[in-house]
């Protein structure tokens, strides 16, 4: 999303790898009249690719210098590791049994920032166990000279603070149970924000759980990593609310996932193995607290090798009353998306029927499924960097564009004729695979004898989020939808109807009834969040590009705008659209036709409007 201000630059537009090479549509500046015409506007506007662009600035000379920075890291000696700050209980008891949290620090940050969820922890220490808490040093500088393509030697590193973590805390008194190489029954291991990346060794293979704040399990965050179902150990997942860096999208993905497994496992073992717990009013470094503590004390002590179902009753109170809440505030964003509902498979692990279980996994397979390689494998706007998107959001898509032409023909063709036509949708997260689709009609015989018209529409799930450079990180995670809609007026004529009209959807209807939908489908506690504090969004006419756009690359470079309102409040979207003419066709054109008597127009998904109320709108 850009400020006018930010358009000539076309900062999200910023194509550093390969530009694509695209051959779209410039409207013809009168409609047609014969078949050398359509050839001619054929070769006029469609004739020859775009020459790619090719990179600018310095980004390659930069890419270089951290790969070779990179590759030499990777061969130097691993850092010595400072000792950890160990808290030990202010009286250790012979007679109890001791746990230990290994606390590995966010980057950049040290054991003196987590001073007061130490000492929340301490004044939970003399329950059912001592708690002992290590805080190791991180040398994050190392890391980052690394780089992330080498999670090998991320996870050995990460092995390495967490055993040095054990061995002093040993040597402070803490009664480790088990073995550095095998299981350490008692050992415990939080991961702030982006230690999340050691997930996969110790964490995940030697300890007995993990408490994940302010990051998740979804198999992105680490690509090694199952999805947050499919952890070996128990995981806690504790996320703030109004976290604009991890972002509750993320989160959403990550509950959706983990779900599936509580609609067949239970509610109540769910939160004593997967509990979720988001909490309001905390952003992505405010992990410090009592909230936090209360969780962490909870989770370990539901999971202790000593806990019994009777002796944890009161802890998986607290943890199932934290994961029902989150996944009610979590699901209206995740449906949106397309992933299921975190809330309804919660409940369907009420249940104790396996049928029922397995009925409630089955209905959310389609929606939680990930991609080959999670949902953050997505199209780039580059032909040769797509792969597969997640089902759901795929579906979601379809859903919309569906409606959308749907809409159109229902305006603009006469009488009930818009009810005997079939839309069909095709959902693309291939660049190139979209550039070259066109909305068609056409007829088919059916089995009685009859015809069957047929329109199809094409969507491009386009995510800013995902494009290249690090500035597009700070972009909404959600895709916007680019459509191309077939106008009725076409449509009427090639079914010998004379009555059509040319009548479209603008961006600016479907984003204000998108916008409306998102509001009053947002948990209280958000739109709440959102009046109070964040920028309403109004909405002004579609900007018509047709007759300025010069290149093939202008389309798209075509961005949505937001304009400050007069009264400081409201932020106002204008988006871009592009409309070519309808000319007389044969009833059924396979050729030029299928470039005439489009609308094309870029609108915003339902997940991108509650990810506005969310926390988008409060960045503003």
């Amino acid at each position: 999303m850009l400020h006018k201000s930010q358009m000539p630059e076309y900062g999200m537009w910023n194509m550093r790898a390969r530009c694509c090479q695209v051959a779209f549509l410039q409207a013809a500046p009168a409609p047609a009249r014969n078949a050398a015409a359509l050839k001619a506007l054929d070769a006029r506007y469609f004739g020859a690719p775009a020459t790619p662009r090719p990179a600018s600035g310095t980004g390659g000379l930069r890419n270089w210098l951290f790969s070779v920075l990179n590759a030499v890291t990777g061969v130097l000696p691993m850092p010595r590791v400072k000792p950890a700050h160990i808290q030990a209980p202010a009286s250790p008891r012979a007679e109890a049994p001791a746990v230990l949290l290994v606390l590995l620090p966010g980057a950049q940050l040290g054991p003196k920032d987590y001073d007061a969820l130490l000492a929340a922890l301490q004044a939970r220490s003399g329950g059912d166990a001592d708690l002992y808490v290590a805080v190791p040093v991180p040398k994050w500088i190392y890391l980052f000279c690394l780089g992330f393509a080498a999670p090998e030697a991320w996870t050995a590193y990460g092995d390495r603070l967490i055993a040095a973590a054990v061995r002093d805390a040993v040597a402070a008194g803490f009664p480790l149970q088990g073995s550095l190489q095998g299981r350490m029954e008692n050992v415990f291991v939080g991961m702030h924000s982006m230690a999340a990346f050691f997930y996969t060794g110790s964490p995940m293979k030697h300890c007995a759980g993990s408490v994940m704040l302010a990051s998740v399990i979804d198999g992105t965050t680490c690509i090694a990593a199952p999805d947050a179902g499919g952890p070996p150990r128990p995981v806690l997942h504790v996320l703030g609310a109004a976290d604009a860096q991890l972002r509750l999208p993320r989160a959403a993905w990550a509950a959706a996932h983990a779900a599936v497994l509580a609609s067949q496992i239970g509610a109540r073992h769910f939160a004593r193995l997967r509990p979720f717990a988001v909490i309001p009013g905390m952003n992505h470094a405010q992990f410090s607290n009592e909230a936090v503590a209360a969780l962490i004390a909870a989770f370990i002590a539901a999971n202790r090798v000593e806990a019994t179902p009777e002796s944890t009753r009161a802890h998986l109170d607290v943890l199932l009353q934290a994961t029902a809440a989150s996944f009610e505030l979590l699901s209206p964003y995740s449906v949106a998306a397309g992933r299921g509902s975190p809330k309804a498979l919660l409940a369907a692990g009420s249940s104790s029927a396996d049928a029922a279980g397995d009925a409630a996994a089955a209905a959310a397979a389609e929606t939680a499924a990930a991609a080959p390689f999670g949902a953050e494998s997505l199209a780039l706007l580059s032909p040769g960097l797509s792969v597969r998107a997640h089902p759901g959001e795929a579906a979601a898509a379809a859903r919309f564009a569906r409606a959308a032409q749907r809409a159109v023909l229902e305006r603009s063709l006469p009488g009930g004729a818009a009810g005997s036509v079939r839309v069909v949708v095709t959902p693309h997260t291939h660049l190139d695979a979209f550039i070259y689709s066109q909305p068609t009609v056409a007829w088919e015989e059916t089995a009685a004898g009859g015809k069957e018209w047929i329109v199809h529409a094409h969507v491009f799930l386009h995510w800013e989020y995902y494009q290249p450079g690090f500035e597009n990180m700070r972009k909404p995670m959600s895709p916007m939808y680019w459509l191309k809609l077939k106008k009725g007026a076409v449509v009427a004529r090639a079914m010998g109807l004379d009555a059509g009209s040319e009548g479209v959807v603008s961006g600016e209807e479907l984003n204000r009834h998108t916008y409306a939908e998102a509001l009053e489908a947002a948990p209280r506690l958000l739109r709440d969040s959102f009046a109070a504090r964040g920028k309403r969004l109004t909405f002004a006419p579609d900007t018509d590009v047709t007759q300025v756009i010069r290149t093939p690359l202008d389309w798209m470079q075509a961005a949505p705008t937001l304009e400050p309102g007069e009264d400081g409040t409201s932020l106002a979207l204008t988006t871009p659209c592009v409309s070519t003419p309808c000319i007389p066709l044969p009833a059924y054109d396979r050729g030029l036709g299928r470039f005439m008597g489009n609308h094309y127009v870029k609108a915003f998904s339902p997940a991108w409007m509650h990810e506005w109320v969310m926390i988008e709108g409060l960045r503003y």
